[in-house]
């Protein structure tokens, strides 16, 4: 985290070695060496930001999210209380008087029953009064009841909602701490690195997803976490135990979270094609007659994990995952009340045929994934709408040149490829998820947001531009900075 940045020509100026290896010896570093180094008091700084984004927008933002945060408010409740929500299951008081209190940030279609009511019916509720969060896994409801419960009892604060909801700035902690380790360990500048975290923390849909009961605000820690574990186990410094682990948890938290596993898992296979073509290149007599010695390409990063070894490994990350996804599809389909297809809701999108013709049209949902199909008023502000296209811009860019500068066979050039490939895909398999398995199709199209856990791979590639070149960090810097303040002011209502 210490290491001083170097100089701006010292990286990337050839494809001699695009992104260090670094030893795998411990180094030893006190603990009063570190609180010296500027890039703790950045790190910390970054830190305290993202919590300081999600303070202001849990204190502005007190409606009920239509982004389905009533089911999920719901689903919190009834882990807190020991329950699961099977399909089937229909709201219980606390989440309605929660809405009934707060009101949502929606046009329904008739009013929502007064807060002082001693009774609330599901049926006056939207989704006819069934919790269509069934699908998702308890952990993260176990987690952001907990440690909400735990805050509420400190500050004393009214709603359990309030407190969990403030849960966000965690998650977001844990993708800035991350995210630094993993631009540190490609060497990246310290302006650079804080530039890149400040657009993605600012990035309204981010903001969102993070101020509200929802389990995509666990995508983007989820996905830097797993991208970290899998670099720094291919390099022989981790267990791959660390990767599997990391791949459950994120599953476990939504299942949507597979998607960085996948994410690696292609980034795994790229670099695998490259050793392979890397030895024949080795074994091919060169053009005098001899035969190129080993680790004399230039272009190639090698990896410290053997190929077979990296093989077997993957295989064990892939089934861990697999195994824990199964393992809540068998649950839910024990306690279930009756199949989700059967759920009102799902019979409103139930198609008899794949809509193919909406099949192309959803290859652009993932591009990028900070896209939103729907913002709160607060960050709708004049400034904002027109800085976060840019924002969005700078990141489909920036992966795709970071990646074409990163050099053959560099894991930024293999991490770059399959970032981009997951974007691509993000509509077309939760499409035919949705067909395959609940027979529905959603005119809507699909969320970008689900794709959050690709966003972490895809900043450090665009990280390399920025590390390119000293003008081009300068002037991102500025722009992060701006869309900072503006941001800080949209959510605090100064405008």
């Amino acid at each position: 985290m210490g290491t001083p940045p170097p100089s701006p020509d010292a990286i990337e100026t050839s494809t001699v070695r695009t992104t260090p290896v670094r030893s795998t010896a411990v180094k030893s570093t006190s603990l009063r060496t570190v609180v010296r180094q500027p890039g703790t008091w950045v790190l910390v700084a970054l830190v305290l930001f993202g919590g300081l984004l999600v303070g202001l927008h849990v204190h502005r933002y007190t409606q009920i999210s239509p982004i389905d945060e009533l089911q999920h408010i719901d689903y919190m409740y009834k882990v807190q209380d020991g329950h699961l929500v099977p399909a089937g299951d229909k709201f219980g008081q606390d989440a309605m008087r929660e809405e009934a209190c707060r009101g949502i940030d929606a046009a329904l279609g008739t009013p929502l029953p007064a807060c002082d009511s001693k009774h609330f019916r599901p049926a006056d509720f939207q989704e006819a009064g069934y919790n269509t969060a069934y699908i998702h896994p308890p952990t993260y409801y176990a987690i952001e009841g907990t440690l909400g419960w735990v805050l509420q009892q400190l500050s004393g604060v009214d709603s359990l909602v309030t407190t969990a909801r403030l849960i966000g700035a965690m998650w977001l902690a844990i993708f800035t701490v991350c995210m630094w380790f993993l631009m540190d360990d490609f060497e990246i500048p310290l302006l650079a690195r804080a530039t890149v975290i400040v657009l993605v923390l600012t990035a309204p849909t981010v903001l969102h997803a993070s101020s509200t009961i929802q389990p995509d605000g666990t995508a983007l820690a989820a996905g830097a976490a797993m991208v970290l574990a899998t670099l720094r186990w291919e390099q022989g410094r981790w267990h791959w135990i660390v990767p599997a682990l990391v791949g459950v948890a994120a599953v476990s938290l939504k299942v949507t979270n597979g998607l960085v596993v996948g994410l690696c898992v292609l980034y795994l296979i790229l670099r695998y094609v490259e050793d392979r073509l890397e030895e024949r290149r080795e074994a091919a007599p060169d053009p005098e007659g001899g035969q190129s010695a080993p680790g004399q390409s230039p272009d190639v990063e090698p990896g410290t994990i053997a190929v077979r070894t990296r093989v077997v490994n993957v295989a064990f990350i892939v089934g861990a995952v697999v195994v824990a996804a199964l393992a809540w599809s068998v649950l839910q389909r024990v306690i279930q009340k009756f199949p989700g297809t059967d759920l009102p809701t799902n019979k409103i999108y139930e198609v008899s045929a794949f809509p193919y013709h909406a099949f192309f049209d959803s290859l652009g949902a993932g591009f990028s994934p900070l896209q939103h199909p729907y913002l709160p008023v607060l960050t709708t502000t004049r400034s904002v709408m027109r800085a976060w296209p840019i924002v969005n811009a700078m990141l489909i860019g920036g992966t795709v040149i970071g990646a074409v500068w990163a050099g053959r066979g560099s894991r930024l050039r293999a991490l770059g490829g399959a970032a981009l490939f997951a974007m691509a895909i993000v509509g077309p398999v939760f499409m035919l998820t949705d067909y395959k398995f609940f027979g529905v199709y959603y005119p809507g199209g699909i969320v970008p947001r689900y794709g959050l856990s690709i966003v972490p791979a895809a900043a450090l590639v665009a990280s390399l531009v920025l590390a390119r070149s000293r003008w081009i960090r300068y002037g991102a810097a500025a722009w992060a900075a701006w869309v900072a303040v503006i941001t800080v002011i949209a959510l605090a209502g100064m405008y």
